[in-house]
């Protein structure tokens, strides 16, 4: 279980709406975060493999002048934590949301060509990484990353690339996104992400657009517009809304909120009281 902290009226968007927003990375926090963990990535890149830092620098996926935008949405591990309560559930009156993750990778799909003899595969468009606090712990994933692909040392660095010069990429790419400084490490943050092609007639033209997992909208935000995609959150096999918990402050009673989950169809969602007591 995972849980997502806001305010109560956010509550009631995300039920209505049956959605949650996954934001261009770059926009949803400072940006020096990607620029941290991507030198610190680099610099794991660059031990390895000295002579080819240029095609790091020219492959990675992030940044102002890249073809790939990287969406994200935050979750905690953290179920009933006062940090949280006063950074993202509306100083402890609001609520934090339980979700199963796999459920929402089940809502959100994307149907992979296999050939002729095996069809239509059916994958989550969708990835759930946790945050990685700790430089070392970056740099160790960093050599694991590497280590999988460059496993036959005695290969030259482009024949052991060729087709998997683009997934090696997004993999450094997405990790170096997940990195933050220790400071934050008791938020316990997990991240959903996904891929958005920036391509101009992937999003244009009808017969590429029919393609995309996920359609491209814009809002305003703290660092300007920013691009983001709704995230499914309920298939017809059910909802991964699975817990609701009323913030130290929330007045509301916990009747009332069964009553208004069920009316929306959300018959099955445990809903509860913080333990805390927060003045």
């Amino acid at each position: 279980m995972i849980y997502h902290y806001s305010d109560s009226s956010t509550l009631i968007k995300i039920l209505e709406s049956k959605v949650l927003w996954l934001s261009d990375i770059l926009k949803m926090n400072d940006p020096g975060e990607y620029t941290a963990g991507f030198e610190i990535v680099k610099s794991v890149f660059k031990q390895k493999f000295p002579d080819h830092l240029d095609w790091l620098e020219r492959n990675h996926f992030i940044g102002k002048d890249k073809k790939t935008l990287l969406l994200s949405c935050s979750f905690s591990k953290q179920k009933d934590d006062l940090g949280q309560w006063r950074a993202y559930g509306d100083d402890s009156k609001g609520v934090a949301i339980g979700f199963t993750p796999e459920i929402i990778k089940e809502s959100n799909t994307i149907d992979i060509p296999m050939g002729l003899a095996r069809g239509i595969e059916k994958r989550s468009s969708v990835l759930f990484h946790d945050v990685i606090y700790s430089q070392e712990s970056l740099k160790s994933e960093a050599e694991k990353i590497l280590g999988g692909f460059f496993f036959q040392s005695n290969m030259s660095f482009q024949n052991i690339l060729n087709s998997d010069e683009n997934i090696l990429a997004l993999n450094l790419s997405r990790l170096a996104c997940l990195y933050k400084t220790e400071f934050y490490a008791r938020e316990g943050e997990v991240r959903c992400m996904t891929e958005v092609n920036k391509n101009i007639e992937v999003h244009t033209e009808p017969n590429l657009k029919k393609h995309l997992a996920f359609n491209v909208k814009f809002r305003s935000g703290k660092y300007g517009i920013t691009p983001y995609t709704e995230l499914n959150l309920c298939n017809e096999n059910g909802t991964s809304i699975s817990e609701v918990i009323l913030g130290p402050n929330n007045t509301e009673r916990i009747e009332d909120i069964k009553f208004m989950l069920e009316v929306l169809g959300y018959a099955r969602v445990n809903v509860s009281k913080s333990n805390g007591l927060y003045r």
